[in-house]
């Protein structure tokens, strides 16, 4: 299987567990994430390629560590899952010690 199409399928997976329950998020994320690799798709310039290939595996590190979704659980109250909250909680510390 080819890299790019690995890629892919790997933003494809990450866009439904970061985005899950958010209808609108997931399908604009999908939308985007097919618009791009169908741009450039006829590319042959290799150096571009490769370029191309690791902006999409730094998106989907990103997504993955860096973007909460959360839930409006009332009135101005939102919850986010355990996984993400510590990851909120590592991001914090990192900036109060002037890391970030």
């Amino acid at each position: 299987m080819s890299r790019a199409l690995i890629l892919y399928r790997n933003l494809w997976r990450t866009i439904n567990k970061t985005f899950a329950g958010d209808n609108t998020a997931v399908t604009a994320s999908r939308t985007e994430l097919r618009n791009q690799f169908k741009a450039n798709k006829n590319l042959t310039d290799p150096l571009q390629i490769n370029t191309l290939l690791q902006d999409a595996e730094e998106a989907n590190e990103f997504l993955k560590t860096s973007v909460v979704q959360a839930t409006k659980s009332g009135c101005g109250s939102y919850s986010v899952s355990a996984e993400k909250a510590e990851l909120m909680k590592e991001i914090q510390e990192d900036i109060n010690k002037g890391n970030v």
